[in-house]
């Protein structure tokens, strides 16, 4: 295969085609064409998250020029039609059937509630979709799957952390003050506070709960930041300019605040790049989050593997993207997707390659990554989770990197 991931137009829906090639018949004689395998993705590309989308999806379009140079899929050409969802989810439905129309083989998100809205639609097409992570109602649903774990269980591994790994190995006996800043006008929001919720009501006595509410479009903080600023931790569920706007009130120096920041996978790691240009990050120091991929901290060879290739595809931006996880996240996602194409092909061909053969491939995918659990269905107890295991990581001010606090640890019940 010689032709490459071709240019993007991000204009409202984008289509992104590698273009189809050409490859000799075996036994020679003749010439076949490849077979085109459509990913279709719903993603934001212009709301509150696309910051988050632009740099996965340098990731992956890196991970799949570089396999298309060096190690192609025999007789298959992947294609990627994107429409953008402006992270309303309104668009899900009708952002579906454009996708279907382009004949997709494989559905992705990065939203959960779009995937179990549309969980029926995708029954009655026996259309299989992956998404970043799972959400609660998705988990064992036909068709639907996930990376990662729901947001409920997600929160409830950063109030266990907050509790166990922090407040109690500092020798405090008294229930630590939680201060959550939930977002009211997402549904990760009330999802986030069950989970915390239910981590506090499994410690009965250990700590207490605050909620203070927000939305995706709020940039001022001075109501929440007093309400919050007395709490012993504070964990914030809101996404990218909103993200930034309250990490840059809540560490302004008069803000009063004295304790540990906590954020969700959606909330800090996605938009690094926006908060790195509005918050002083010697204000970050201790910042801790969940996290189920791998971080350029990890010394393995798949993360030396990877710093190699952003510094080949991205040298101008390579400084930038490793403060954040998102650039590793789209080119392990896209690891993920090409590993699935490939499992497919070697099993049914090629040339026969469909949802139906996806669909059989998530079934079946077992990926060991260096240094991380095995990337399967096999460990997630009848849940369609494949990296059912979270890590805690905390954010280093004076090295600008995110460094391990715990191993990975199963984050399902």
């Amino acid at each position: 295969m010689k032709n490459l991931l071709k240019g993007i137009a991000l204009v409202g829906i984008v289509a992104v085609l590698l273009a189809t090639a050409v490859v000799s018949a075996c036994g020679g004689g003749g010439e076949k064409e490849t077979k085109t395998v459509t990913l279709g993705w719903l993603a934001d590309q212009t709301g509150a998250s696309s910051g988050a989308f632009e740099e996965v999806w340098m990731g992956m379009k890196d991970y799949v020029t570089e396999m298309e140079a060096t190690d192609p899929i025999p007789g298959v050409q992947l294609k990627f039609e994107v429409y953008n969802t402006k992270l309303e989810y309104a668009r899900a439905q009708q952002g579906y059937q454009w996708l279907m129309d382009k004949g997709m083989d494989l559905l992705l998100h990065y939203d959960p509630p779009e995937q179990a809205m549309l969980a029926a639609t995708q029954a009655d097409d026996q259309m299989p979709s992956l998404c970043f992570c799972a959400d609660v109602e998705t988990l064992q649903t036909d068709y639907l799957y996930a990376y990662s774990v729901d947001y409920i269980n997600e929160g409830r591994a950063i109030v266990k952390y907050l509790i166990k790994d922090w407040w109690e190995t500092k020798g405090m006996t008294t229930p630590i003050k939680v201060g959550a800043l939930v977002m009211s006008d997402m549904q990760s929001g009330p999802q986030y506070w069950e989970g915390f919720k239910a981590e506090a009501d499994a410690n009965p006595g250990k700590i207490v709960l605050k909620q203070a509410q927000a939305s995706r479009t709020q940039t001022g903080w001075a109501g929440e930041v007093g309400a919050l600023k007395g709490q012993d931790a504070i964990i914030f569920t809101t996404v990218g300019p909103a993200s930034a706007s309250f990490l840059r009130d809540i560490t302004a120096p008069n803000s009063g605040f004295q304790g540990v920041l906590a954020g969700t996978t959606i909330s800090a790691l996605a938009f690094w790049t926006l908060i790195a240009d509005t918050v002083s990050l010697s204000e970050l120091d201790g910042l801790v989050l969940p996290h189920a991929w791998a971080l350029w901290t990890d010394e393995t060879s798949y993360v030396a593997n990877m710093s190699a290739m952003l510094e080949k595809y991205r040298p101008s931006q390579a400084a930038t993207l490793k403060q954040g996880t998102t650039w590793e996240s789209g080119w392990t996602l896209a690891h993920i997707l090409a590993t699935l194409v490939r499992n497919a092909a070697d099993k049914v061909g090629s040339d026969k390659i469909d949802k139906a053969a996806m669909l059989d491939a998530l079934e079946g995918l077992s990926l060991q990554i260096e240094g991380m659990p095995t990337i399967s269905l096999a460990g997630s107890g009848g849940n369609h989770v494949f990296q059912p295991n979270l890590r805690m990581i905390k954010y280093n001010g004076t090295e600008d990197s995110w460094d391990n606090v715990t191993d990975f640890f199963y984050a399902l019940p």
